[in-house]
């Protein structure tokens, strides 16, 4: 092989050599780029549900014209509840199981339907005479979680009763990145106002005598519509 070939043998294989390093160093450059923005992305998941709330609270109000006398037993009555709140219409085979006496702390409201509804309880915790029950909601499926509810009656001009209706809880860390995909106000908020406006009408619809002349809720429920 002559000289010239030689040197034309060499030069070729350098800047193959050369052009093979090149292209390395543009994959790695690539990679790198690729990777710090993906930490970038990552870091800000992580970051926006560090700055997000961890708890929720939701209430709304009602004002429905009749007195707090009459109003009352509906906001204690785990049955009644049932029969106007929207989750109860969500679910026509919806199985319910009750245990205690309604309208008394320790009663127990239990649910299992479709996916709407899921599976959880309801227990009455305290009750404040012709003022205030307080709830402890139970979520089993989809997903387990303990929530705090309440009812409020206050008395309003004209004879009328102001009802407030609210729940609050916590979301821990990252969980409660869930909020931004569901909107805790709203979609409870709207639930709520529904089945206040639901109450309104029932009790507006009744003659001025007391709740439990009216409706009584069986103290037990047929066997097939208990919870196994």
């Amino acid at each position: 092989m002559s000289q010239f070939e030689n040197r034309f043998t060499f030069e070729r294989h350098f800047y193959v050599s050369v052009n093979r390093i090149q292209f390395i160093n543009q994959n790695h450059t690539h990679m790198k780029k690729f990777l710090i923005i993906l930490l970038i992305i990552l870091g800000i998941i992580l970051m926006i549900p560090a700055l997000m709330p961890k708890s929720f609270l939701v209430e709304r109000q009602v004002v429905i014209n009749k007195p707090v006398e009459m109003v009352f037993p509906f906001v204690k009555s785990l049955k009644g509840q049932d029969e106007w709140s929207v989750w109860g219409s969500m679910d026509p085979n919806m199985i319910n199981e009750y245990r205690g006496e309604d309208g008394t702390v320790g009663f127990i409201s239990a649910w299992e339907g479709n996916e709407d509804v899921g599976k959880g309880e309801q227990e009455i915790i305290a009750i404040e005479n012709n003022k205030r029950v307080d709830f402890e909601l139970r979520f089993m499926k989809p997903w387990e979680a303990t929530n705090k509810a309440w009812m409020t009656v206050d008395p309003a001009p004209d004879g009328a009763t102001t009802v407030k209706w609210g729940i609050s809880g916590s979301m821990p860390y990252p969980m409660n990145a869930m909020m931004l995909l569901f909107n805790m106000e709203k979609n409870i908020g709207d639930d709520f106002d529904q089945g206040l406006l639901n109450l309104k009408q029932m009790i507006e619809a009744l003659p001025a005598v007391p709740f439990d002349s009216i409706i009584e809720f069986p103290d037990e429920i047929p066997a097939e519509t208990s919870v196994e």
